[in-house]
């Protein structure tokens, strides 16, 4: 499966994924994303086979990580490797842990604000996956 199939997948099974969800824990993460709506990012994605770019946005209603469109001005940029990335959507680190170890580096404006918030949109999408996972 490749790394597009893979986002792909990680963005339309979102909205499947919430229905199974418990309504404080939607309100939970919807309250620590609000700050982070808007937020537009460059994910640049590095393996063997060479690097993988996704334009990305935390969606302005939801939280959810979605595409971001041609009109929306890229506000940061986050690198990682593949493992790292794979790493971080089964659990085994978390986005600030890789960061702070230098496996993600984040850059743009307010970069620590928002690389909090990227991690926080990742740890919610993880949640639904572990949540739906073990169902």
């Amino acid at each position: 499966m490749s790394l597009k199939q893979i986002i792909d997948y990680l963005i339309e099974a979102q909205d499947i994924l919430e229905k199974l969800i418990d309504e404080r824990d939607k309100l939970y993460y919807q309250k620590e994303l609000e700050m982070g709506r808007g937020n537009v990012a460059l994910l640049s994605i590095y393996s063997g086979d060479g690097i993988t770019n996704f334009k990305l946005a935390c969606d302005s209603n939801t939280g959810r990580i979605r595409y971001a469109s041609d009109h929306e001005p890229i506000l940061h940029t986050i690198e990682m490797s593949e493992d790292t990335f794979i790493d971080l959507l089964t659990g085994e680190i978390d986005f600030q842990k890789a960061f702070f170890r230098g496996n993600i580096i984040f850059r743009g404006e307010n970069w620590f604000y928002h690389a909090t918030k990227w991690g926080i949109a990742i740890r919610r999408l993880r949640y639904l996956l572990d949540h739906y996972l073990s169902t």
